[in-house]
Order: structure tokens, then C-alpha cells, then sequence
């Protein structure tokens, strides 16, 4: 069985199920959440926009279009209403009722990942996270888009069928060619393929390494690079980072081959966990600098001209505004490394639950517990068969007293496959509490894309570069 989802077996009608890592995600009504949408995604384009554009299959009767970047993950604020209760027990009704009231957030503790280093092997490419310089060294903003503009790449995302169907942005890890960026965008893509644009307007292919949808990271390897060597990024350490701290995002919201732009601001949040559209939950940078679809895959960098973080998702809803995030580079570098070596995100853990947090005003009315209410176990889950029950409650990990959600999450983060965590659970059934201990699993993860085309393209032919006439940017 799919470790990332699973069908929750035990749960009644009597608690609300809000999913996460193991589930889709519960999506808001039209009337809850207002997305501000892009003009440029609504209005219709001009035959002019079609200069230099006719990339899409020769067969096809339909016009070529200007490609439009995808949509980013959306963090979403969901308004979560109860679900009418069966006739049982009149305490069990009043008790979900008001957890479910009172949720405000609900995240799975199927994350977390190990922080230890990963040793160098074959073609991985060796790169460090640098130290903070000392303040006199900081730049203009000028001098901190002239420096790090060469390590940004704008990227087509097409298939033989369509033609090019995305545009996004993504940042050079090595001289060699290989390009991070988020794995969100070659979503619904069959067979994508990737063009890269360089900041001297030169154009290479590029072929799918590997992603993690998890994270929202994926790398490319530029393929005719014909031994050219490529400007990486210098990588800074997030874990450094400040509150208040000026950073600059660097993306191509306007188009593969056109210039890097770059919007300014400071960071809000070093650390915030958020739960995307991607049903995942992370730790991600928020900032207040302008971060627009087509900038996916971007820096965002900090005043001495090192990327900090991979710009991902963009809050929207008629609540926010200006609120933007990037995944910061102690994970970048964790994650892009093992995908670069295995293919695949080793020695990240997961405990294989979906859960809701009961708080402590949710608690008190309750008369049970804080702590995660379990939703559902995953069948792998070393939880799954032994005393624990869809609805108890974990209330300590390691003797460490969940009062909030991130306390579980960030001890599974630190922890790897394999390690134990001593759980209090308290038996909502029995009104008792137990000790059990559980080993955690690993979470290999998995990605967006995919090689498989439909049906409808068997008879597709490869095209060249030519046959796409790819806009060059000369």
C-alpha cells in the first residue's frame, strides 16, 4: 500500500477527517476562499502574442498560444465546518463537535526528514552552504542581482503533443548543469520535456532527474551543454536567517527567455510550517517580496548575494496579500543532493499517521487531552495494530507535551528511519493513558512527474528544436 495514502478504515461519521500528508486535501468553497487571480491567466491574448510562437503539434488545428506559467501551490485558509453527527451518544456528538469547532490546524505526521549529511558519490555534485558574511560586506540590491541573475534560469515546460505548456523558473547547482527547481511544474504534463534558458539568451535541453513532490523540489540535467561550464549559485545557510532580515527574490515571471526580474522585501517568518494545495506540510521561509507564478523555481537571497531559499508557494485569498514562501536551503541541499545520487529522497522519516490537533481551549471544553487526535494509521505505520484506536489521543512525545502540532513534526525531522519515539496516548475509549513505543518509517516520497503518455499521443513523433522553433531570445 501506498505509504502516502491510505483509506481510513476506522473513522465514523463522528469526527471530521481533515487530511493532509496521507490525504487529499479538504479544498474550501468558492465562498470561503477568494483567489486573486492573475490577469494574464484570464483575459484572452492577442494575435500578436503569438509572435514567435508556434510551438505546438503540426498536426493539430488548433492556433499556438502563448504559454502561461503554471498556477503555484496555494496555501489555503480553510474554514472547517462540522459534519451532522448519527444518533449515538449525546457526549461523543458534543465532544467532536467542538474539536471540530475548534481545529485550526490539522497536519500529518507522515514528515519529517533526516538532517545528516550525504556523503558525496559518482556525479553528485560537492556544494556547501555558506556562512553569513559580516555586515560590511552586504550589497546594494543592484550588486546582488548582477551577482547571482547568471545562476537563474528560465524554463519551457513541453510535450510533443501540446507544445509548451508552462513556463517556470530555476536556479543552476552546478557547473556541470544541474538546475533545481520546484516539482510542481510539470504537474498534469505527459512526457514532459524541459528547454533552459541562460541569462545569455542561449538555450539548452534538459532531461528530468528526479523530483520530490514532498518538498516541491525537482532537478534538472542540462544535456548539449557540449562541456560548457554553467555559474551555480552560492548557496547560503538558511538556518542563519533573521526576522527582519532584507532578501531578494529573483524569478522570470514574464517568460523563459526573458530577464530575471527582481522584487525586494524582508523575511517575515524563518521558519513556518504550512500546508500547500500538495496535501504536504513543510517548513518554508515566508517573505513579503512579490513571488508571481512563473518565478516557481527562483532565488530568494539574502543581502550578500547567497540564495537562501527556492521560491515555492504563494498565499492568496481575499485575507492576504503580499505573502510569499521559499523552501529554505538546508533543505534544498538535503533533498536536491539525494535525488541528484539515489533518484529518490533517502533517510526522511515519517510516522505514518493523519491526525487533528485538539488545543487547549478545545481540550479544556472537551475534558480530554491536548495533543493530535488520531484520524487514521497507515497500514506500514509501526502504530498500525497495536492498542491504539482511531480517536485516542497523543498527548507527550518523548515526555515532551504536545501542546502544538510542530512539536511531533520537528522531532520526526530531526530523527531518521528506523529511530523510536516513546508515545503517551490517551485511550479516549478507556480513559486511561499508555505508553507505547514506535520506530519510525522512511519516506522515499514521490513526484509529480510523469513518462506516460495517453493514447491519443502513440503516434507522436520526437521533435527537434527546430521543428518547435523555440524563441531564442536573440
Amino acid at each position: 500500500m501506498d505509504n502516502n495514502m491510505f483509506e481510513n478504515k476506522d473513522a465514523s461519521s463522528e469526527i471530521p477527517v481533515f487530511q493532509n500528508d496521507a490525504y487529499p486535501q479538504t479544498q474550501p468553497s468558492a465562498d470561503e476562499v477568494e483567489l486573486e487571480l492573475d490577469p494574464e491567466l484570464t483575459n484572452p491574448p492577442n494575435e500578436s502574442d503569438f509572435e514567435n510562437s508556434n510551438n505546438y503539434n503540426e498536426n493539430s488545428s488548433q492556433q499556438p498560444i502563448e504559454p502561461i506559467a503554471p498556477i503555484m501551490p496555494q496555501i489555503e485558509k480553510t474554514t472547517y465546518k462540522p459534519i451532522e453527527q448519527s444518533s449515538s451518544s449525546k457526549g461523543i456528538k458534543v465532544f467532536a463537535l467542538i474539536i471540530a469547532l475548534m481545529v485550526i490546524v490539522s497536519a500529518s505526521v507522515t514528515g519529517g526528514y533526516y538532517l545528516g549529511a550525504i556523503s558525496n558519490n559518482g556525479n553528485t555534485p560537492t556544494v556547501d552552504l555558506a556562512s553569513k558574511p559580516k555586515p560590511e560586506n552586504a550589497l546594494t540590491t543592484s550588486q546582488v542581482y548582477n551577482d547571482v541573475s547568471p545562476s537563474v534560469v528560465g524554463i519551457y515546460v513541453y510535450n510533443t503533443e501540446n507544445g509548451i505548456s508552462s513556463t517556470a523558473t530555476g536556479v543552476i547547482y552546478s557547473k556541470d548543469g544541474y538546475i533545481i527547481t520546484n516539482d510542481h511544474i510539470y504537474d498534469g504534463i505527459a512526457a514532459a520535456k524541459f528547454k533552459v534558458y541562460t541569462h545569455d539568451k542561449k538555450m539548452y535541453s534538459a532531461d528530468f532527474v528526479a523530483g520530490d513532490t514532498r518538498s516541491d523540489l525537482a532537478v534538472l540535467k542540462i544535456t548539449d551543454a557540449n562541456n560548457t561550464s554553467f555559474t551555480p549559485a552560492k548557496l547560503g545557510n538558511s538556518a542563519e536567517a533573521v526576522v527582519g532580515e532584507s532578501v531578494i527574490a529573483i524569478g522570470r515571471p514574464n517568460g523563459a527567455t526573458n530577464p530575471s526580474i527582481a522584487s525586494e522585501g524582508i523575511i517575515s517568518v524563518v521558519s513556518t510550517r504550512v500546508s500547500t494545495t500538495s496535501s504536504y506540510t513543510s517548513s518554508l521561509i515566508q517573505t513579503d517580496s512579490a513571488i508571481n507564478p512563473g518565478s516557481s523555481g527562483g532565488a530568494l537571497c539574502n543581502v550578500y548575494g547567497q540564495v537562501i531559499g527556492i521560491t515555492s508557494a504563494k498565499l492568496v485569498g481575499n485575507e492576504y496579500d503580499g505573502v510569499g514562501y521559499a523552501i529554505p536551503t538546508y533543505t534544498v541541499k538535503k533533498v536536491v543532493d539525494s535525488l541528484i545520487k539515489h533518484k529518490t529522497v533517502k533517510g526522511r522519516a515519517k510516522l505514518g499517521i493523519s491526525y487533528l490537533h485538539i488545543d487547549e481551549l478545545s481540550a479544556e471544553l472537551s475534558k480530554v487531552p491536548c495533543g493530535l487526535q488520531i484520524a487514521a494509521i497507515d497500514e506500514s505505520s509501526d502504530l498500525y495494530g497495536k492498542s491504539v484506536a482511531v480517536k485516542d489521543i497523543i498527548t507527550h512525545v518523548n515526555s515532551v507535551e504536545l501542546t502544538d502540532s510542530n512539536i511531533i513534526l520537528d522531532i520526526i525531522d530531526a530523527s531518521k528511519p528506523g529511530d523510536t519515539l516513546e508515545l503517551k496516548i490517551y485511550s479516549v475509549k478507556g480513559k486511561k493513558s499508555l505508553d507505547i513505543t514506535v520506530k519510525l518509517l522512511e519516506d522515499n516520497g514521490s513526484s509529480s512527474y510523469t513518462s506516460k503518455k495517453e493514447q491519443s499521443n502513440k503516434n507522436d513523433k520526437e521533435y527537434n528544436s527546430s521543428e518547435f522553433n523555440f524563441p531564442n531570445g536573440e
